[in-house]
């Protein structure tokens, strides 16, 4: 009996690491994270479509379509559809030019403060929108703005003319740019920091200039990036409340999130128009999602190799307005380093003397010369 109680544990005993080595933490890590999707996402959702199909409980309840007829055939509510658009699109492309931009100059140059403009950014990004609304009013206000008010005291400009005015469409999508770049900012400098720098000095060395470089091959690395951004800033300006409600409104212009509000208010139940007039911003987000994926297709973004440090040129101001350099890159390569020389011939797939230019070929057939001079003397 003794015996048989040994066996019996020790099989017990050896039977408890296999379960726990199928039992995997990750399964249920997954299915956690799984349901607070459906929670939080999936769940708003559901009623949000589910409300749009509704009928008023004051007009007897049911199923109906006329929440979408409603909500897109009367003018008074297409208008703010075409607007929303119109500044979603420029927002979007002109926070990604400027997002872009600052953050090629603070990733692949020496710009001065470079630590201080990208906190700068950031900072940008968390004020809240009502802030910078109000604050460009009395920036560019036509009438109090202080830069209105300095333009008249110089020119001498009558008191109800102005220079600036804000409430305008321009001068919305001037300050919902503002503050969408810093997505665009924080999305393509990350891309950027991911690639390195070997492969942009390999092309600088065999002869690229700057603009070659960036659109031959820093360009396609940092698509993937590009394209997200611009995905956040054109949905971020949809979505955006604060900036139209303060500049837009005043110029009666309105748009999806302010009519949205406006079915909100209304004394009468227009919940289900509500719901009906907000599922065009859901649609164009997952149109713009798939466009992406179509966009890129299955080609691959990586690169072989580690991680090298950022390229840093001499003087920002003279890489950020060169267009091409070739002959700074020629005069460059004699001061290479061999490591780097061997990385750009590897890379390219260019022997090492195309690289090392004809100062190298002199010098080592000067090298090989000088024995035959030494034996004929």
């Amino acid at each position: 009996m003794a015996r048989e109680a040994v066996r019996l544990e020790g099989g017990v005993s050896a039977g408890l690491p296999s379960v726990r080595r199928r039992f995997d933490t990750s399964t249920l890590v997954w299915a956690s994270v799984a349901v607070i999707l459906v929670v939080l996402i999936a769940n708003p959702v559901f009623y949000l479509i589910k409300e749009s199909f509704l009928i008023a409980e004051e007009e007897g309840g049911g199923w109906t379509l006329g929440n979408f007829v409603t909500a897109f055939t009367e003018p008074e509510h297409t208008n703010p559809i075409f607007w929303t658009l119109v500044i979603a699109a420029l927002v979007g492309v002109f926070g990604l030019i400027v997002g872009a931009a600052m953050a090629w100059c603070v990733s692949r140059t020496d710009i001065p403060f470079s630590g201080f403009i990208r906190n700068s950014v950031l900072m940008s990004f968390v004020t809240p929108p009502f802030l910078g609304a109000i604050a460009w009013i009395f920036l560019a206000g036509p009438r109090q703005g202080w830069l209105n008010i300095i333009s008249r005291a110089v020119t001498g400009a009558a008191p109800d003319d102005y220079l600036f005015n804000i409430f305008t469409i321009s001068g919305v999508v001037f300050a919902m740019t503002l503050y969408t770049f810093p997505l665009v900012f924080i999305v393509v400098l990350a891309g950027l920091n991911n690639i390195s720098s070997d492969i942009e000095d390999a092309a600088n060395i065999a002869g690229g200039g700057t603009l070659s470089t960036m659109l031959s091959v820093t360009l396609p690395l940092v698509l993937p990036a590009l394209f997200a951004g611009l995905i956040l800033a054109v949905l971020e300006a949809m979505i955006l409340f604060g900036i139209p409600a303060v500049l837009a409104l005043p110029a009666n212009i309105d748009v999806m999130t302010t009519q949205i509000r406006a079915f909100m208010e209304s004394e009468d139940d227009m919940v289900g128009i509500a719901a009906a007039y907000s599922l065009p911003m859901l649609m164009v987000a997952v149109w713009m999602v798939y466009m992406r994926r179509h966009v890129l297709g299955r080609r691959g973004y990586a690169t072989i190799g580690g991680k090298g440090a950022a390229r840093r040129s001499n003087r920002w101001t003279r890489t950020a307005r060169a267009s091409s350099a070739p002959s700074c890159t020629r005069s460059a390569r004699p001061t290479m380093s061999p490591s780097i020389l061997a990385t750009s011939a590897t890379a390219t797939g260019t022997p090492l003397a195309t690289f090392t230019g004809p100062s190298t070929s002199q010098s080592s057939r000067a090298a090989k010369a000088a024995p035959a001079s030494r034996a004929s003397m």
